[in-house]
């Protein structure tokens, strides 16, 4: 959403309701170690402290998929972008949850074929695999609370900053529905809305670019029931500029 001049539709504040955004996204990333039970890996957004994530590991011939739930961060570098943006680089440090399944079976299978493409000792039981040229994929989702939705797309409060032009499938969960509003969305802004010192926060503008006529219906009733003083003692308070 940009600003009120340049809406298609309008958009309502909301005062009292809490609705949430539930945003996946899949993120190449570097892994720089890895072992049985857990890795280290490099990207530029920060993730939630012990959250579950999964990992889509691309190894010499298969690919596999390991749940882990995050430990540790730190900063380590930043580097700028074509437009000048500089972007900051985080280390994480994920330990794996489902070693002794499956996965885990899975999981040392492919370091053994790693160690052996890198010369590392024998066997990989208890031994940190560095492997900082390996690309692999996250797999995540985020749940963040919306400030503002219309038809056309919703505000959100992120703790990091988000890059414009992300696409992300979304779940708007609204009051009163037997499920949620599916959405493909766009990110089309991320503005910094904390001081200096305070926890970090920004305010994120979605577009919605792709919705079902079903999910299109099921947030139309939502906004044409809590878009003027309506039931349930919530307050819903309109644009002060009307939409174009």
């Amino acid at each position: 959403m940009g600003d009120a001049d340049q809406r298609q539709h309008k958009r309502f504040e909301l005062d009292g309701l809490e609705l949430k955004c539930n945003m996946f996204f899949k993120s190449d990333v570097t892994l720089v170690n890895i072992s049985m039970g857990g890795a280290a890996i490099r990207l530029t957004r920060r993730l939630s402290m012990g959250r579950p994530y999964t990992l889509s590991l691309r190894g010499p011939t298969e690919t596999i998929q390991v749940r882990g739930t995050v430990m540790w961060e730190k900063l380590v570098g930043s580097h700028a972008e074509e437009n000048g943006d500089v972007v900051p680089e985080y280390e994480l440090g994920i330990a794996f949850d489902d070693v002794f399944t499956s996965s885990g079976s899975a999981l040392l299978g492919m370091l053994d074929k790693w160690a052996a493409t890198l010369d590392a000792p024998l066997r990989t039981r208890g031994v940190r695999l560095s492997v900082s040229s390996t690309r692999t994929r996250l797999d995540f989702h985020e749940d963040y609370s919306i400030q503002a939705i219309s038809m056309g797309g919703m505000h959100v409060m992120t703790h990091a900053h988000m890059p414009e032009n992300q696409f992300a499938p979304m779940e708007v969960t609204l009051p009163d529905q037997e499920r949620a509003v599916h959405v493909m969305g766009r990110i089309v802004s991320s503005q910094q809305a904390s001081a200096p010192g305070e926890e970090s926060l920004w305010r994120t503008g979605i577009e919605f670019v792709q919705i079902e006529e079903e999910d299109r219906a099921m947030l139309e009733r939502f906004i044409r029931r809590y878009g003027r003083n309506g039931g349930d003692g919530q307050t819903v308070v309109l644009d002060e500029k009307p939409a174009d």
